[in-house]
């Protein structure tokens, strides 16, 4: 995968991480209103906060309708995330986010092949 570009791998490890959330919170439940999960939906948004991109309390399964028509339905998602993790973790996320804010990042090939691994394990695929 070394030949691939950062875009690619990007788009790959979003792709393999999204389908282990979904599989995670299938019967959970969308976290902002409780239908049906259809995607995974980030509290705080992965183009935004490129530290918690693969951050899995930061992603979450979400019903089309919260995730795309609601704009990710925040308040019900903050919410539903501290009845899910706790109100530390939430606080937790928060810092995080807050420190995300201030820095630059950019993401390398070898760190988005470890995260393709790593959800291709948790996916069952080797």
């Amino acid at each position: 995968m070394n030949n691939k570009s950062i875009s690619y791998l990007l788009n790959l490890a979003r792709e393999k991480c999204h389908k282990y959330i979904r599989e995670r919170d299938k019967y959970k439940g969308c976290i902002s209103c409780g239908n049906k999960v259809e995607q995974a939906g980030h509290y705080y948004k992965a183009e935004l906060f490129s530290t918690l991109k693969f951050n899995e309390i930061n992603i979450n399964g979400q019903c089309n309708e919260c995730n795309c028509s609601k704009e990710g339905n925040l308040i019900k998602y903050r919410e539903g995330l501290i009845n899910r993790y706790g109100r530390e973790e939430v606080i937790k996320l928060d810092h995080e986010a807050d420190r995300c804010r201030k820095m630059r990042f950019k993401w390398d090939k070898e760190e988005l092949i470890t995260i393709i691994n790593y959800y291709n394990k948790k996916n069952g695929n080797k």
